[in-house]
């Protein structure tokens, strides 16, 4: 079947060519077509003259150095070094994103049960009877005994205000919170035993009132500072070793070390607080005609009093 066919030309830029359609509007060729396609094919490769194979070939290796140096700058492993800009210099010498200073960092506190209360108590209480010793030879140059116990090493003051500022302060894990309720824990604690022994027990073992910034003479807020220290370094650095290191003790034996503990501590608390009533009692000149007030004057005479208590005032 043969189709119409109709004639027309196309014209270009640089050449024009002639062209027959049929029918359906398909173009068909000329006779000549093919010398005609083979100067088509001439004319449109002078639009790409200006750009030679050479110059092709440049811009490839561009192209291919470009995405080499711009990978190699990203991949740690390659072996060329590259300076380092401002911000990188600047992120290298600042803190870590998400790190804070010391006094801002939690703290992990091992488990513990009211076994280690009795551990923390004695030894914070030896560490304060130490303390106070040091603290008074290097200040007056002599020796005291600063316990206020009578039959061990305890501090009763340094031992209670540990116990009560560990237990207090397992709701925070950061040092500055440690300081800060340690200091205020530690001039509460200081201040109602100095009331106590005061008022029930006829006596008086410290006195603030020629320090600067004393509360009622009973505590001072350079003492409440010294507090907050010294809370702050046993819940960082001297509880969780010794926390850790009492479980190491099996548990039955830890557990009976502590109550044996307990029991001597209770036993002191029971000599103590008697030989410091009768103390001021015989200051007031009050004297009782039974067996046990007769026995505690014979024992905790005047005179042991003194060297152990050399600082506790009683009424007169």
């Amino acid at each position: 079947m043969r189709f119409p066919s109709s004639a027309g030309s196309i014209t270009g830029g640089y050449f024009t060519v002639k062209v027959r359609t049929n029918a359906i509007g398909a173009a068909t060729p000329p006779k000549d077509s093919a010398g005609r396609k083979e100067g088509a094919v001439r004319t449109m490769s002078k639009r790409h003259a200006s750009a030679s194979p050479n110059d092709s070939l440049q811009d490839l290796s561009r192209n291919s150095s470009h995405d080499s140096s711009h990978d190699s700058s990203h991949d740690p492993s390659h072996g060329r070094s590259h300076a380092p800009s401002r911000n990188s210099s600047c992120a290298a010498l600042s803190r870590p994103h998400g790190a804070s200073p010391w006094w801002a960092r939690e703290r992990s506190i091992p488990a513990w049960d009211g076994f280690d209360i009795v551990y923390l108590f004695a030894i914070a209480g030896t560490i304060g009877t130490i303390y106070e010793e040091i603290l008074v030879l290097v200040t007056q140059g002599v020796f005291e005994n600063r316990s206020g116990s009578i039959i061990t090493t305890v501090n009763w003051v340094y031992g209670m205000g540990a116990s009560l500022m560990f237990v207090c302060l397992q709701r925070w894990r950061k040092p500055w919170q440690y300081f800060t309720i340690g200091a205020l824990l530690g001039g509460v604690v200081e201040f109602t035993l100095s009331v106590i022994e005061q008022y029930l027990l006829g006596a008086k073992s410290w006195d603030y009132s020629g320090t600067p910034l004393n509360i009622d003479g009973r505590t001072s807020v350079p003492v409440m500072l010294v507090w907050g220290l010294l809370c702050t370094a046993c819940m960082c650095w001297v509880f969780p070793p010794v926390l850790r290191l009492v479980h190491r003790i099996p548990r039955r034996p830890r557990r009976a070390i502590a109550v044996s503990l307990a029991a001597i501590m209770l036993v002191d608390l029971a000599l103590f607080v008697p030989a410091i009533v009768r103390y001021s009692q015989r200051a007031q000149g009050l004297y009782f005609d039974n067996g046990y007030c007769r026995w505690v004057d014979r024992t905790f005479d005047d005179s042991f009093m003194h060297a152990h208590y050399p600082n506790m005032q009683v009424k007169h």
